[in-house]
């Protein structure tokens, strides 16, 4: 079993942001956001590609490993849930707990030896900051 240490760092922006596998959280209404839309022009289409694709829900766990270009070797798109105030809230402790073993457990399965999770496109309620960080 592989070592999967985390760390966290403040980017300013994305530019030259450089990984072996970018994570992306994305809804289940498959819309990118700032940083999604980025990613995906970097990429050259791909991510939004692999939306359309159908092979990507954006549930609470799903993930799909998409094989980058330039900065990001891989990309891999977890799923954080309904994003809206009228059904359940991505926010919740369950549909996290769901996303941070479905990544970890995403990372431990591919050879990438660092990860860098873009955290400003997950819909964290600012009360769970404390236990989700």
């Amino acid at each position: 079993m592989s070592d999967l240490r985390f760390s966290s760092r403040v980017y300013k922006t994305q530019d030259k942001l450089r990984s072996q596998c970018v994570i992306l959280p994305v809804a289940s209404t498959l819309e990118l956001d700032a940083p999604g839309k980025r990613l995906d022009k970097d990429s050259g289409g791909l991510v939004s590609a692999a939306l359309r694709s159908g092979d990507f829900l954006g549930k609470a766990g799903d993930t799909l490993l998409l094989h980058g270009t330039g900065e990001a070797s891989r990309i891999l798109l977890v799923g954080v849930g309904v994003d809206d105030s009228e059904s359940r809230d991505a926010t919740d402790r369950d549909s996290q707990r769901k996303l941070i073993t479905a990544l970890t457990r995403a990372l431990l399965g591919s050879k990438a030896s660092d990860a860098l999770l873009l955290s400003m496109s997950l819909p964290v309620d600012a009360a769970d900051l404390d236990w989700f960080g």
